[in-house]
């Protein structure tokens, strides 16, 4: 199982200039910058020679429409704190149409050679997206798609989105050119349920850090450096 889409097969079909950086938008249903998975993507991205840029959704009174975060252009769509403070399963048929609608035109207006989508709710506005400009496109599945989806929890409203993903699901998965995914398990039923003969495991883990060993706790609580503490 490889660990990493390979990007230069992705781009091989594209015409993209080999002296011009590759262009890669992500989106992202969520405040960016504290989306610790998504920057990291980003960051690496940016440091094998890519340029990124992300649509994130923020509230409206906080950020500028556009700001730049390490080398990662992001541009916000603004939604009202009511809107972002309820989950996606809650939110009315309505506020979810606005809300792909500001998305796909955000997304629409960022060059790109690659659109990512980050989770099943960012899938859409990706997936027409990179249809109508005809780029490669990559799903990253944080979490097995439509699995916190009960009927029994839901209104009628949502029953019926969540019967329309369903169905386009399948469909917009079977057109990416790349899937990741964060466990062996989400992998393998991944695989399973979409009919899928790769999906790339990222799994979830901060780079590795030499941390030296001390007494500061212990001397901060006045325990002798015999004391074994358990957290």
């Amino acid at each position: 199982m490889s660990i990493a889409p390979d990007i230069d097969a992705i781009t091989a079909k594209e015409d993209v200039a080999p002296s011009l950086p590759i262009k890669v938008c992500m989106h992202v249903l969520g405040v960016a910058c504290t989306e610790v998975r998504v920057m990291r993507g980003a960051a690496a991205l940016v440091d094998a020679g890519f340029t990124v840029s992300i649509v994130d959704v923020e509230s409206e009174l906080t950020q500028d429409v556009e700001e730049n975060i390490h080398d990662v252009s992001v541009k916000h769509v603004k939604m009202s704190d009511s809107f972002l403070s309820l989950r996606f399963k809650q939110r009315t048929f309505s506020n979810v149409v606005r809300l792909f609608v500001r998305s796909f035109i955000a997304l629409m207006r960022t060059p790109a050679d690659i659109y990512h989508a980050h989770n099943v709710a960012a899938l859409p506005a990706c997936y027409i997206a990179a249809r109508l400009r005809r780029k490669p496109l990559i799903f990253e599945a944080h979490e097995l798609p439509l699995s916190d989806l009960h009927p029994s929890e839901m209104g009628r409203s949502r029953r019926f989105m969540n019967k329309i993903l369903t169905m386009l699901v399948p469909l917009m998965v079977a057109y990416c050119a790349g899937v990741i995914s964060v466990s062996p398990p989400i992998v393998e039923e991944m695989r399973k349920r979409y009919s899928l003969t790769e999906v790339t495991l990222l799994r979830n883990i901060p780079l590795y850090q030499a941390i030296s060993k001390s007494d500061r706790l212990r001397q901060h609580l006045g325990l002798g450096s015999n004391v074994r503490i358990a957290l």
